[in-house]
């Protein structure tokens, strides 16, 4: 769930922008409860800062979450109540990090051995089991779970039907483990479906690229009730724009992406770089920062229409938002 991030250069005139320190004081300890959405973003030196959305709407100030540094491909999903966070950071090491229902971190949770250097990273709940996606140093598309006893299994292949992967992103449905992937040519998604009994389908190979002078930089998924949603960092190297399309369960994807910011010149402070997504209560929300650092929220509604975007920092206080990631408390 969650990510989303691309591994692309910020144009130099924002990448200056990037290196303020954050305001943020230490992540604080509250307890999570049902319908809090959490999320995580870096600051402009890769360092951790966690918030949480409330089910009515309300932010908590922006913490830090201290240890880490130079964090890239973040992604978290929720895990037996407990928000679990996985990233690439310190000359490309694997972290996990938990929060636990109390509001407090343990901050080096178990993670498998051989994801050094992964290129990219997405993680899911499936029926219980915490799951691990990756594209690892040597571009293949693998999958590990945790085990009861804090081991995770050995990596596993995940299936591409031959395409070259430049991001990916992992949900679950029930026990089945969903894996979009994204072609390196930036214009198709594939997606495999992965069954509780341990068998893989492909469910192929569709464009996401809304019009032909447009690639795709990374994408972000999230499950919502028996339909599938993507959200996608989109750019005709002009302008960035944040783009979303759904594929209901058995069914065609949308005829083609909805732009949600309209084109907004690269390198412009006001451009998205990254986008988050995750399923909450029947809707999704969405998070996507920008070059200058601004974080924005918003909300799919049930029935199809988004909410009016937010700028987060105003409520959760100032950051130097950079990657994001997002997952949801379910009330049920």
């Amino acid at each position: 769930m969650g990510s989303k991030k691309f591994r692309m250069i910020v144009p130099a005139v924002l990448a200056a922008a990037t290196v303020a320190l954050t305001m943020a004081q230490p992540a604080q300890a509250a307890g999570a409860d049902p319908g809090d959405m959490q999320l995580i973003t870096t600051d402009g030196n890769g360092n951790l800062l966690h918030t949480i959305r409330n089910y009515w709407g309300n932010w908590q100030h922006f913490g830090r979450v201290g240890g880490y540094s130079s964090v890239t491909q973040l992604t978290s999903t929720y895990h037996n109540g407990e928000e679990n966070a996985f990233f690439m950071h310190d000359e490309a090491k694997l972290g996990h990090v938990i929060r636990h229902a109390d509001g407090q971190w343990d901050m080096l949770a178990s993670a498998p051995a051989g994801g050094d250097g992964a290129i990219e990273l997405t993680t899911a709940d499936v029926a219980g089991q915490l799951t691990l996606v990756a594209m690892l140093g040597d571009g293949s598309v693998k999958t590990t779970t945790e085990q009861a006893d804090g081991t995770w299994t050995a990596w596993a292949a995940v299936p591409t039907d031959g395409h070259a992967v430049s991001s990916l992103a992992a949900v679950a449905e029930g026990g089945t483990l969903k894996v979009v992937e994204l072609d390196q040519d930036g214009r198709n998604i594939g997606e495999f479906e992965r069954s509780s009994s341990g068998t893989w389908t492909s469910d192929g190979w569709t464009m996401i690229a809304p019009d032909s002078g447009m690639v795709t930089m990374s994408i972000a998924a999230a499950q919502v009730g028996s339909t599938l949603q993507v959200a996608a960092i989109e750019t005709d190297w002009q302008s960035n724009a944040v783009y979303h399309t759904t594929r209901p369960d058995n069914g065609p994807w949308q005829a083609r992406p909805g732009n949600l910011t309209g084109p907004i010149t690269r390198n412009s402070a006001a451009a998205p770089w990254y986008v988050a997504i995750a399923p909450w209560e029947g809707a999704l929300q969405m998070a996507y920062s920008t070059g200058g650092g601004s974080l924005f929220h918003t909300i799919r509604h049930i029935d199809g229409t988004w909410s009016e975007r937010g700028l987060v920092q105003g409520p959760a206080g100032y950051v130097n938002a950079g990657a994001v990631t997002m997952a949801t408390n379910p009330v049920d």
